[in-house]
């Protein structure tokens, strides 16, 4: 087999959820019982398992879901927007650039990109005043406001062959 192939089979497996835990109470009322699910996800972009929780209703007698909350996962997000049933979260990662767009479907995380891997631009805004996040009419595109790619810059010293748009001995310039 391809190793591409492979890599895709995986991926796609680890992207499927798993119950971690369930804890059901049947006090709320005598026709329904209420479920509340915990969810485990691999994140393949941070290397670690996302949990997440979604409360259910089910009926007692057909045992069939009368209602299923949106996913609500429990950490901390930069920025978020909502549009139909797709869910765009902007979250900042353990080291100092890093950060991580994601697309929540109403039952698990759909995709995430690693926007230090993409290096396509700096950092994304999240704040109020020139923050800004949102999903195009037909879902295929996400719009953000972030910052401008600088030139990596390289010390005088570099013995190395330098990266396109690169500058050399620029490391210390002071820019606003």
């Amino acid at each position: 087999m391809r190793k591409s192939v492979i890599k895709a089979v995986y991926e796609r497996v680890q992207g499927i959820p798993m119950i971690s835990s369930a804890r059901i109470d049947s006090s709320l009322a005598s026709t329904h019982l209420h479920a509340s699910v915990v969810w485990s996800q691999s994140n393949l972009a941070t290397f670690k398992k996302v949990n997440f929780t979604q409360e259910v209703i089910i009926d007692k007698e057909s045992l069939k879901g009368v209602h299923k909350s949106k996913v609500v996962q429990s950490s901390a997000e930069d920025l978020v927007r909502e549009k139909l049933d797709t869910r765009v979260v902007v979250r900042s990662g353990t080291e100092k650039d890093e950060q991580y767009i994601e697309l929540w479907t109403p039952d698990n995380l759909k995709q995430i990109f690693n926007l230090k891997e993409i290096d396509v631009h700096g950092k994304i805004y999240c704040d109020d005043t020139f923050g800004g996040l949102d999903l195009s009419d037909d879902l295929k595109r996400v719009v953000y406001v972030a910052e401008k790619k600088l030139p990596k810059s390289f010390s005088y010293m570099y013995q190395g062959k330098l990266p396109e748009n690169s500058t050399q001995g620029n490391q210390f310039t002071y820019r606003q």
